[in-house]
């Protein structure tokens, strides 16, 4: 892994990522009014309205604690379903992938973004964005960590033994960064983990949910 420092990459990523807005002024001890607020992350976190709405309704559970309990018959997303959301060029040489999941068939989905674009620009880094990116299939990220680690190393290990990366030549080696907030859980925040302990790439954003296992 070739390692890098603060550059115009990380500093773009940043105005990107984590620019703000201003709410209007609330008095001491009120909240801010919730459309306002979604209004505001719909505007500018580049998140679907399914993500968002998901992330309301967990935001909503979690908040009332043991006042209010989530019982639901969702299965989770089929193997053939997307689970990059959104690809997108910025500054021209720049790739953000968003995922909505992590499931089978992810890794599968990023090496083909990156083969496609990197075939018509040649790029010079990459934004993983995992914010509100939940997922229980850690094959599927370890599988997807294993495209930018070029050195065999162990990863993970969720009760199956150690598993490790084989290591490759081909590995993709580009500055990468990965966006993470409180909606980070399961087998995302064990790919955000992977990535950042083999030195792949440099975490962004504020504590996962803490629910990797």
């Amino acid at each position: 892994m070739t390692r890098f420092g603060i550059s115009s990459f990380f500093i773009g990523l940043l105005a990107l990522a984590f620019s703000q807005n201003t709410l209007p002024a609330q008095t001491p001890g009120s909240a801010p009014d919730f459309q306002e607020v979604y209004q505001l992350i719909k505007a500018h976190s580049g998140l679907s309205d399914a993500e968002l709405n998901r992330a309301a309704v967990q935001g909503f559970v979690s908040a009332l604690g043991p006042k209010a309990l989530l019982v639901t018959t969702e299965k989770v997303a089929p193997a053939a379903a997307p689970q990059l959301s959104k690809v997108a060029l910025f500054d021209d040489n720049n790739v953000y992938l968003r995922v909505a999941h992590v499931g089978d068939g992810l890794a599968k989905e990023i090496g083909n973004a990156y083969q496609r674009i990197n075939s018509t620009n040649k790029l010079s880094g990459i934004v993983l964005d995992l914010r509100y990116t939940d997922g229980r299939d850690y094959a599927a990220a370890v599988a997807v960590a294993e495209l930018f680690i070029a050195k065999s190393q162990p990863l993970l290990n969720w009760g199956n033994g150690v598993i490790s990366a084989p290591g490759t030549t081909e590995a993709i080696q580009l500055p990468l960064a990965i966006l993470v907030n409180s909606g980070t859980s399961g087998s995302a925040e064990a790919l955000a983990a992977m990535l950042r302990a083999s030195g792949a790439g440099l975490i962004l954003g504020s504590k996962t949910a803490g629910l990797a296992f």
